[in-house]
């Protein structure tokens, strides 16, 4: 779009440059015929001026002026009028020389003549005074006139002279300036076609100009059009740019917490070396719990089945005790007791335990050797309960 624009402002600026120098050419044109007029204003002017002097000049002049169509002769029929005055002239002159030449030798004559006749007379002595007077006075009034047209004959001749020297001067005056203006004139003909050419030259680029101005509006047409279209889609576009912001910005949202939970997971996961080591001892602690624990599990089986196997022993024990002599009950009993305690050594029992339960039996044994058997055989009864509470402390 901007470059259609500025080809348009460019060919708008080359079609008034063009108009410009078209009325400059136009004006150049006009100047070139106006000194061409001058020019054969001047020539007239000459033309005249040469009539002034010589009356047939200025006759064929009238005439040649009459048969132009333009009323004023060209300069060619200038040249041949000055050309043909200047003959004249010489021809005049050569005629007056001719003229001159023949009094002379008519006057040489004469002269002649006269002493001829002088002498004649002379040698004769018989000539009539008055008639040689006379005859002297006419030969002389002759040669007077012969002088007189002689001399009016020299002074036409230098006036010829100086009119042929005047002419000459302003025939070669004229030529130089018929060569100047033949020049000028065709140096303004080569202006002249020049300038035309150029003004064909414009016009053709005049018309090819707003040819292409005319393309350039519609092209101009067209891309306003486009530009109109152009700027719908670009706010179609734009709603739909700031839709997406929309869902940019509450993504970036998102992103921004899930950095915040990645940060405290990376946190959490820079600490998880020292919470591993602690699970992992945590878990160790728990291994060797349940290894205890199932120890223990195990012992407490063995225990209870021990103690099933005691009780039984020690039922059997109370029955037999029933029926015996305080001697011999005190005797099993004993060592019942003691064949139950040697089953709790070996880490049973813990040591504590086992160690209590040895001294609740050396008490035991001592209450036995007692000499009432009552009182042993309440102790005999009392056997069994006691015994399960010291295994139950113990453990």
């Amino acid at each position: 779009m901007r470059e259609r624009e500025c080809e348009f402002a460019t060919i708008t600026k080359e079609l008034s440059a063009a108009r410009e120098q078209l009325l400059e050419r136009e004006e150049e044109i006009s100047e070139l015929k106006a000194e061409r007029n001058n020019t054969r204003l001047l020539l007239e002017h000459l033309e005249c001026l040469v009539a002034r002097h010589e009356r047939s000049l200025r006759m064929t002049v009238v005439k040649r002026q009459a048969s132009s169509p333009g009323g004023v002769s060209s300069e060619v029929e200038v040249l041949k009028a000055l050309k043909s005055l200047f003959e004249h002239h010489k021809a005049l002159d050569e005629k007056v020389r001719e003229r001159l030449r023949v009094s002379l030798e008519r006057v040489a004559v004469l002269e002649e003549e006269l002493s001829n006749a002088n002498q004649e007379r002379l040698s004769n002595g018989s000539i009539d005074p008055d008639s040689d007077v006379n005859r002297v006075i006419e030969l002389q009034e002759t040669v007077e006139k012969q002088n007189s047209e002689l001399t009016s004959t020299r002074t036409n001749i230098l006036e010829l002279t100086n009119k042929c020297t005047e002419l000459e001067e302003s025939l070669t005056s004229t030529q130089k300036d018929l060569i100047k203006s033949q020049e000028q004139l065709v140096k303004l003909q080569r202006d002249l076609r020049e300038s035309v050419a150029q003004k064909e030259d414009q016009e053709e680029r005049i018309a090819t100009l707003e040819k292409r101005y005319i393309n350039a509006q519609r092209e101009s047409t067209s891309l306003h059009d486009l530009n109109d279209k152009l700027e719908n889609e670009l706010a179609s576009k734009e709603s739909q740019l700031k839709a997406s912001e929309e869902k940019i910005r509450v993504i970036q949202e998102k992103l921004e917490l899930s950095e915040q939970k990645l940060q405290q997971s990376l946190r959490k996961a820079e600490a998880l070396p020292t919470v591993e080591a602690e699970l992992a001892q945590r878990m160790e602690a728990l291994n060797q719990a349940e290894q205890q624990h199932g120890n223990a599990q195990e012992k407490l089986l063995s225990l209870e089945q021990s103690l099933t196997d005691q009780t039984n022993e020690l039922q059997r024990v109370f029955v037999c005790c029933s029926s015996s002599s305080s001697s011999s009950s005190s005797f099993n009993v004993r060592f019942s007791m003691l064949a139950w305690v040697g089953r709790f050594d070996g880490g049973l029992v813990q040591p504590d335990g086992y160690t209590r339960l040895q001294s609740n039996l050396a008490e035991f044994l001592q209450l036995d050797a007692l000499p009432n058997a009552n009182h042993s055989f309440g102790h005999a009864d009392c056997v069994p309960i006691f015994v399960l509470q010291m295994f139950v402390f113990s453990i």
